[in-house]
Formats: structure tokens, sequence, C-alpha cells
């Protein structure tokens, strides 16, 4: 019964500590463990922007592409493997840990985000490259002619840019972010959300990472 709770625990902290992350210049939030969790020094968390959980122990992702591990170590699962860097997503299971490096070319879809799914009259294709650096290139597809514009919000939700493309026909088209807020001022790294408005309808909604 109290495995199960620590297995509990360790999931919620995977759920919300994502929404903590480097934001318009804030620090990282601060993780709060229990059960066998060992957190680590808070310093060790600066720039965090996402999170796993294993069994018993945790991952995260800093904005500067390496990883930190705490917690339980039977295994060598918090022992991260030289170089720690270029890291661009992370997961744990029960006796191990999992980093990717590079830069994936295809875009992370979030249906829930915003709380729609999205229409398929107007969609995001990709997203390359991402995570990014400078600049994000979205290739997407709409259905049918009318005004089209691209919005970004950061990982709280808050509104951070709108960008109108103008009249569009049908078929497939690209647009560009580069990091930048409405008035021009280039945004903290971290996670981002971004979706089309048109006539027809909103798009999914896409996560992109921007990275130092």
């Amino acid at each position: 019964m109290k495995r199960g709770w620590r297995v509990m625990a360790l999931l919620c902290l995977g759920i919300l500590v994502p929404a903590t992350g480097a934001v318009r210049g804030q620090s990282a939030g601060s993780i709060v463990g229990w059960g066998t969790q060992v957190v680590v020094e808070q310093s060790a968390l600066e720039g965090l922007v996402v999170v796993a959980a294993g069994h018993e122990h945790s991952l995260g992702l800093r904005s500067n592409r390496t990883i930190v591990a705490w917690g339980s170590n039977y295994y060598g699962q918090c022992n991260v493997p030289a170089p720690n860097a270029n890291f661009a997503a992370v997961a744990g299971a029960y006796d191990r840990s999992l980093g990717l490096r590079g830069s994936p070319q295809s875009a992370v879809y979030d249906p829930e985000f915003g709380g729609t799914s999205g229409t398929d009259m107007l969609r995001i294709l990709s997203v390359a490259p991402n995570p990014f650096a400078m600049s994000a290139q979205i290739s997407f597809e709409a259905q049918v002619s009318g005004s089209v514009s691209m919005e970004v919000h950061d990982v709280g939700g808050r509104h951070v840019t709108t960008a109108a493309l103008g009249s569009l026909g049908p078929g497939r088209h690209r647009v560009s972010w580069d990091a930048r807020d409405a008035t021009g001022v280039r945004v903290a790294s971290g996670i981002y959300f971004l979706w089309l408005r048109g006539v027809a309808g909103d798009s999914r909604a896409v996560r992109v990472l921007l990275v130092p």
C-alpha cells in the first residue's frame, strides 16, 4: 500500500511541475518531494522546463538542454551519462532513465491545451526545428480560403503574441516565429504553445521548446 502511494506521489509531481518552468524571465519553480524522494538543492533546478517521474526517481530537463536526476539510484538511473548536453526530451521508468539528444523536426501536439482538439480545416503539419534557439518554421495546411492568424501563449497560459498572416487560399503555407513577444522583445527560454486561428476554426495547439 505504501509503495502505491509513492508511485501516486511521483505521478502527481510529474504532472504538476512542467507549469513551473522558466517563463518570461522567471526562475524555475520549487519542487517538493516526499516518500523516498531526495530533492536536490534549488540551485540545481535553475532553468528547469520539463520533468519526468520514474518509480522512485525523478528527472528534470533544463533550458540549457542538460539533465538533472534525483531520488533512488540503485541501478544507476540517476547517473546521467557524459556528455550531459544537447538533450531534447527525458523520460523515466522503474529502473532506468531515457534522454533524447538532438532536435526533433516534428511538432508535439497537445490537443487538451485550450480545451479543444482543433479542426482539420486548419492543421499545423510540423515545427522545425523543435527545440529551437533562434526561429521556428511552422508548416500548416488550410482547407478553405480566409484570413489566418498565429497565436502564441506561454506555459502559464499568458498571451505572448499574435501574428496576422492575411487572407490565404487552400493549400500548404509556412510562417516563422522568432521567439519575440508582441512588443518585439525576445522571450525567455522555455515551453510555449502556438496555434492558428481561421474562419473555419482553430488548429490544434502545438508545444515548442525555446532553448538558449
